[in-house]
């Protein structure tokens, strides 16, 4: 006999409640990268609102003049525990913080991150530019040495071997052999034993020699060109830079936005510890300069309204 079959019931399951934001340990360093998770889900039209009224706000010249109050590595040093002190502080108050927009604590964030790349990319270009410059004087080095060594050898071996007794070139070519204590007078002296190479080959009875000593017309050619390259790396050093990626004006506004933000963030947690809420601002170290005093808006004499004028007695 078959037996029934047992009926099974499901049991419907029980909805999983969202999980309450994690709370930050201030107690530990944290990383920009780290506090991304931690942060409230944001759309990025609401986060390029606020930014983009922000930077309206502030002016990119005020933007840029902020930025240039601090210094990147400060800026760059606090952004991290501070974010994460904002943090904690709002999510230990169940209520929204009158003031504080919650977008601002994403950008600030967002745009901590941006200026370590800016700073990064600029500090990488001042290293290129610095190294470039130093290659360039270390050519232009190298090749005023050849042209002195040169120059004073084909001079002196002239003088010697070449240049009849009592000549007049011999005296001038004495001074192109001097000292040249600068490119500009290397250049003039290598000049000057081209041209008396020159006059030299205008005599047949000298030219044969001139050749035997390997002092030609293309040599003649080689130190004109050697004189040349001379100047253009001497003009070269003094003026040419590599073309800048990031200019100074452009790290020092994005220092100004990243500022910018930590001064809106750190005036309502002050003011809600004001009112009693049990949370503090994070603390600013380098950066305390930076709300030090009150604000031009806290300035009782801009709020309090003027008194009407006493009627004059008759």
């Amino acid at each position: 006999m078959a037996t029934a079959k047992k009926k099974t019931t499901r049991k419907t399951p029980t909805p999983r409640r969202p999980s309450a934001p994690s709370t930050i340990d201030t107690s530990r360093a944290w990383s920009l990268e780290e506090l991304g998770p931690h942060l409230p889900a944001l759309r990025d039209e609401d986060l390029a609102l606020v930014r983009e009224a922000l930077i309206r706000a502030q002016s990119n010249e005020g933007l840029i003049a902020l930025g240039a109050a601090f210094r990147t590595e400060d800026i760059l040093a606090v952004a991290p525990s501070f974010a994460a002190g904002a943090l904690f502080a709002i999510q230990s108050i169940a209520k929204p913080i009158p003031g504080l927009a919650p977008e601002l604590l994403a950008l600030l964030v967002r745009e901590a991150l941006e200026l370590g790349r800016v700073n990064l990319s600029f500090e990488q270009q001042r290293r290129d530019v610095s190294t470039a410059i130093l290659g360039r004087r270390e050519e232009l080095k190298s090749t005023n040495s050849r042209a002195l060594r040169i120059r004073r050898s084909v001079a002196l071996t002239l003088n010697r071997h070449v240049v009849p007794h009592g000549s007049k070139v011999r005296v001038e070519l004495a001074r192109a052999a001097a000292k040249a204590p600068t490119p500009a007078s290397t250049v003039t002296s290598v000049r000057t034993v081209a041209r008396v190479l020159v006059d030299l080959r205008k005599e047949p009875a000298l030219v044969p020699v001139l050749d035997r000593y390997g002092y030609d017309e293309a040599f003649v050619g080689e130190l004109e060109a050697l004189a040349g390259e001379i100047e253009r790396l001497d003009r070269a050093g003094a003026e040419l830079t590599p073309p800048q990626r990031v200019d100074q004006r452009a790290l020092d506004r994005q220092d100004g936005i990243v500022v910018a933000l930590m001064r809106a963030i750190w005036w309502p947690l002050h003011d809600a510890q004001q009112d009693g809420s049990g949370i503090a601002p994070p603390p600013l170290g380098a950066l305390e300069r930076l709300v030090a005093g009150s604000r031009p808006e806290d300035d009782d004499e801009a709020l309090v309204e003027p008194a009407p004028p006493e009627p004059v007695a008759s």
